[in-house]
């Protein structure tokens, strides 16, 4: 089950299992994850999503957060932060984070630079296609047997029944 959202063709991508990474430039990155159970603590898990990677909270400064819902109607809060030097304040880079929650599922999408002026470039078209994710519930995972004949063509072979008085053993095939 992953999280799918538009991206442009021409970005390279490096997949690990479920999670997608695309190279947008030098000093871009954007993240794509996989659906995971959502845990109970809500905030704890949308902290742990928007400071990782951060030595200390003190590097996170928010700039906005918004409530919004996808065009299928999947709630989304969408974090837009710097990563600053605690000592000086100064801006080392910017972050666009996407939380969703999709049932009892979560994933995000993260748009991560060390260059604030690339992020505030594709903030629009960032935007636009966070707000038009949906998930996919496909999952390569096997949960049912019925799973391991899906778009096969199967054809049954049909057997002579035995014969009365025989036994099992005795049944031959045509």
């Amino acid at each position: 089950m992953r999280l799918v959202l538009d991206v442009l063709p021409d970005w390279p991508v490096k997949r690990s299992k479920d999670d997608r990474m695309y190279q947008v430039s030098p000093h871009t990155t954007l993240l794509v994850t996989a659906l995971t159970p959502l845990p109970f603590d809500l905030r704890q898990w949308g902290d742990r999503i928007v400071l990782a990677g951060l030595t200390s909270p003190d590097q996170y400064r928010l700039l906005r957060a918004t409530d919004e819902v996808t065009a299928a109607g999947w709630p989304v809060t969408i974090f837009r932060s710097d990563v600053v030097d605690p000592a000086t304040g100064a801006v080392l880079g910017r972050r666009i984070h996407a939380l969703y929650r999709f049932l009892e599922y979560g994933a995000f999408a993260a748009v991560l630079s060390t260059s604030p002026e690339e992020i505030d470039a594709l903030e629009p078209r960032f935007l636009d296609a966070a707000r038009r994710a949906e998930p996919s519930w496909e999952d390569e995972e096997i949960v049912a047997l019925a799973q391991l004949w899906e778009g096969l063509e199967v054809h049954r072979r049909e057997t002579a029944e035995p014969t009365e008085g025989a036994t099992s053993g005795d049944a031959t095939d045509p």
